[in-house]
């Protein structure tokens, strides 16, 4: 089983949640998966002091920031095959909706890269399951926004504490077409029809035993996914080839049939 990772940067003011982004590589490689990340090889919106929380005058690539968290293992997205994967994750942090789209300025109105969007659009077409954490809901709502899906999504439960104003991120996911339902920091929320983990980890107040706990979660719901959609594959494959045979069988015996007497 493989799993390609898609990070937006370092830190998650102005990138990837570096917590979120570690405990799913490592739940990823326990739950057995061979694990590829990437990113857009791309000039970060800004760059933000972690320590102060204020923007410094700064220039950084959202794909040399990814690298930080990957150990250098890491390919441009561009490089990014889905059929070499059985399923893509998406660590939160501000990246995703600074860099990979504009959430965080526009909300749903707001643009999505479009290697990104092609890519998400590629594995839930192709029913391989999406594992988003945080605030990456948002780029998979963004960017399926236009195929009618009406996918279930979660980031967060606008009733729970939270650093973030939760209620108007939901107002603007269900206006893409997504159907919200509230969870808690470390609950999944499965949408088995479209093949979608979403997990709201850091969107809640919450702190990193919660987290750990909600990506283990998300990412053995992925893998049971996963397994459903290789088995799937298979069987098309074999219904593929038993309809080739039956046909090239057909053409045999037409072609060997004895020709009627004269």
């Amino acid at each position: 089983m493989k799993a390609a990772v898609l990070l937006s940067g370092c830190g998650f003011l102005d990138g990837s949640e570096i917590q979120e982004s570690v405990l799913a590589l490592l739940h990823l490689q326990k739950e057995g998966f061979e694990v590829q990340c990437f990113a857009p090889f791309m000039e970060q919106h800004h760059v933000v002091d972690h320590r102060m929380g204020e923007e410094v005058s700064e220039f950084r690539n959202v794909l040399v920031e990814s690298a930080r968290i990957s150990r250098g293992k890491i390919e441009p997205l561009s490089e990014l095959d889905h059929t070499e994967f059985d399923c893509l994750v998406m660590p939160g942090g501000f990246g995703v909706a600074k860099n990979l789209t504009k959430w965080a300025f526009l909300g749903a109105s707001g643009g999505i890269h479009p290697a990104v969007r092609d890519v998400v659009r590629a594995f839930v077409a192709n029913r391989r399951p999406v594992l988003a954490l945080c605030m990456a809901s948002t780029t998979v709502a963004k960017a399926i926004q236009s195929l009618e899906l009406k996918p279930t999504l979660t980031v967060g439960d606008p009733a729970g504490n939270s650093p973030y104003p939760v209620s108007e991120i939901v107002a603007a996911l269900e206006s893409t077409g997504a159907i919200h339902l509230p969870r808690a920091a470390d609950e999944p929320c499965v949408d088995e029809a479209n093949r979608i983990v979403t997990v709201p980890c850091y969107m809640m107040e919450t702190d990193i035993v919660a987290v750990e706990r909600g990506i283990l979660a998300g990412v053995q719901a992925t893998l049971v996914l996963s397994d459903a959609a290789m088995v799937s594959r298979i069987t098309a494959v074999e219904e593929d080839s038993e309809t080739t045979l039956d046909s090239t069988a057909s053409l045999v015996d037409a072609e060997t049939a004895p020709e009627p007497p004269a």
